[in-house]
């Protein structure tokens, strides 16, 4: 339009607008609990009594109490357990031949959850560390 008459030239205000974005909502949250257990030694061993920790933990990766009981195949309490310090703590448990363990616990919300505990090997070393009188001593 440059090229020709300037009364051919067309002249208007056009406003533009920013469109706002939508304001999204986010959907409630709930917080889910995880609980792993971990045998002193790395492993469990049919008939020989060892401490089994274990971690709580939510999704975001922060400690969570929790308490509970851990029952063998036949819903049997066999031993429990509660959170000591941080979302962790630990228990003793002898797990007996060809049996497999369910710890029954309770998340902060008060929902019962289950978690399978590591099976036990049939053979084996079973490593553990006691705090006595300010001395460590191991049992192999």
């Amino acid at each position: 339009m440059s090229n020709f008459d300037s009364a051919f030239l067309f002249h208007k205000k056009l406003p533009v607008a920013q469109a706002r974005p939508a304001k999204k909502t986010q959907p409630a949250v709930v917080p889910v609990t995880t609980l792993r257990f971990f045998p002193e030694g790395g492993d469990m061993i049919e008939n020989i009594e060892g401490n089994i920790a274990f971690s709580a933990r939510n999704s975001a990766g922060m400690p969570m109490a929790v308490n509970g009981v851990i029952n063998n195949k036949n819903g049997e309490r066999v031993a429990g357990f509660a959170t000591q310090h941080d979302g962790m703590g630990a228990s003793l448990l002898t797990p007996a031949a060809g049996e497999t363990y369910t710890a029954e616990w309770k998340d902060p919300l008060g929902n019962t959850q289950y978690t399978l505990l590591p099976v036990a090997k049939s053979t084996g070393i079973v490593l553990s560390v006691n705090n006595t009188s300010g001395a460590r001593s191991f049992t192999i």
